[in-house]
Order: structure tokens, then sequence, then C-alpha cells
């Protein structure tokens, strides 16, 4: 089988394959890691193939895809958190460079 989770506006880091084996008496596990990058109502899909062998050929057959509507809510500490992480360098540059206007 195959599992693909993907969606605008989303960070999707895959955990585990995307393509697994499903034994006949067990069950594979796909999962993944979701960071929604900016607020408001998103789509997050989910699409499942199913790969079977037939003689002299493979065949694979998409599942119905699973469509969710997931309405995403700034959190204020999160977004400055984000900004500082993804912006350090020109906030401790410019920070610096007032530093030495300052002192002088």
């Amino acid at each position: 089988m195959r599992a693909r989770l993907y969606g605008h506006g989303f960070e999707i880091g895959s955990k585990s394959d995307e393509v697994q084996v499903v034994p006949d008496n067990g069950f594979a596990e796909w999962v993944y890691d979701v960071t929604p990058l900016e607020a408001g109502t998103k789509s997050i899909t989910l699409q499942i193939s199913l790969r079977y062998k037939l003689p002299g050929s493979d065949e694979i057959t998409n599942l119905p895809v699973m469509t969710r509507q997931i309405s995403v809510q700034v959190n204020p500490w999160w977004t400055a958190k984000r900004f500082m992480t993804d912006n350090w360098q020109w906030f401790f540059g410019g920070f610096g460079s007032l530093m030495m206007a300052v002192f002088r």
C-alpha cells in the first residue's frame, strides 16, 4: 500500500515510508508530523493506493481520496518563536548594529 498526506498551508513530514507491505495477519502504520503554516480554513488530503500482483502484471488501484477541512487559529507565541527561529541571523545582526550605534 501507499499512503500520501498533503495539503496547502501545511508542513508535512513523513515519519514512515510512503510505501509499505501490509501483512496478512497484521497491520502497517503511517505516521506524519503536521504543522500548519498559516491561519484559516485549510484542506488536508489522504490518498491511499493499493498494489496487487496478478499473473504476469502488477495492478494499482487508487482508493477514494479523503479530504478534511481544518480550522487553523494563530498562536501568537508560537508565531513569534517560529519567526525568531527562522530569522535569527537578521534579528541579532540588526540588534548588534543597534547596540553599536547606541554605545559609540
